[in-house]
């Protein structure tokens, strides 16, 4: 088998597996995912940034610790969405024309 054929393979499941996931997932959980997918655009976005800063700053402090860099390497997705979205949900109340023309009328 080719490469390409395992990749999409792998997508195939985890489409599948998230899709199986949000069905058992609780109601209160779900309502919570489909508010803020939303802002999955304005994420993918800003997210490089964020996660570049981010990154830099725990290197210029734990810099060739391998233990920090895997710490680094998990959370670091988790405190961007937690960053980012926040920061997509303020500006889209403020101003919900410029977050519109900045994400291209996704919202």
């Amino acid at each position: 088998f080719s490469n390409m054929y395992v990749e999409k393979l792998c997508i195939l499941s985890g489409m599948m597996s998230v899709w199986f996931v949000l069905d058992r997932c609780p109601m209160r959980m779900s309502t919570l995912l489909f508010r803020y997918s939303s802002f999955a655009f304005f994420l993918y976005v800003t997210h490089f940034y964020v996660e570049k800063i981010l990154k830099n700053g725990v290197a210029s402090f734990f810099y060739g610790n391998d233990i920090a860099a895997t710490i680094t390497y998990l959370l670091v997705p988790i405190v961007t969405i937690l960053l980012v979205v926040p920061a997509g949900v303020l500006w889209k109340r403020i101003s919900p024309k410029s977050y519109s023309i900045v994400v291209g009328g996704r919202s």
